[in-house]
């Protein structure tokens, strides 16, 4: 069977039947012991600045490049990874207030955490640099620069599909607390959020 076909197959699957599931990941800050020291040779982990933004667009597109200036704008900090060289090969954003049109579509929401808590979102590694320890790195630079900020708790809603960032997380000593869940049957709609208000203001995250 061909690509073509299964991707038509698919496109009429989710036409009659659609499941998204997120996985809470959490962990109180200040209470890990992952150590980054023998990650330090291999990546250099930082804060994206004003000045970042033309290199970020030829390493990861224009429209990148305007996302992230837009969420510079809203007072959102991203994170970016890099190679012994100098080169741009991953990235990460956090934010303490409201992060609009998470998820993935028609399963989209905002994001307004508590207060105390940070939300991490948008992990990316280039392709050619997966598995090679860079995100755990990031990641555990954003836990300590979360821990210095002052905050409690940082949570990450990771898609249930993605197994290899849930692995970075499990590893770093995040916990599951819990998921959401969209279901689409043909025209019924049920979701399930409930999990997330431990972290959230439900009267500010939009559903």
């Amino acid at each position: 069977m061909t690509n073509f076909v299964l991707k038509v197959i698919r496109k009429l699957l989710n036409l009659v039947y659609r499941r998204i599931d997120y996985k809470i990941a959490m962990i109180s800050l200040g209470s890990y012991a992952y150590c980054i020291d023998k990650l330090k040779n291999n990546f250099q982990c930082r804060t994206i600045e004003k000045a970042d933004l033309p290199l970020i667009g030829t390493e990861f597109g224009i429209t990148i490049r305007h996302k992230f200036m837009n969420r510079m704008e809203k007072g959102e900090r991203g994170y970016l990874l890099l190679d012994t060289k100098g080169d741009m090969i991953g990235y990460v954003w956090a934010a303490n207030q409201t992060v609009k049109n998470e998820g993935i579509p028609p399963f989209v929401f905002d994001i307004a955490p508590k207060e105390g808590n940070i939300y991490w979102y948008d992990g990316f590694t280039t392709p050619d640099r997966r598995n090679s320890g860079g995100m755990t790195a990031l990641l555990a630079f954003l836990l300590q620069q979360s821990t210095i900020s002052g905050f409690k708790t940082a949570f990450y809603l990771i898609d249930s599909r993605n197994h290899p960032i849930l692995k970075v997380a499990l590893k770093l000593g995040f916990q599951i607390y819990g998921e959401i869940r969209y279901r689409r049957y043909l025209t019924y709609i049920k979701k399930d959020m409930n999990a997330l208000f431990k972290f959230c203001e439900p009267k500010q995250s939009k559903i």
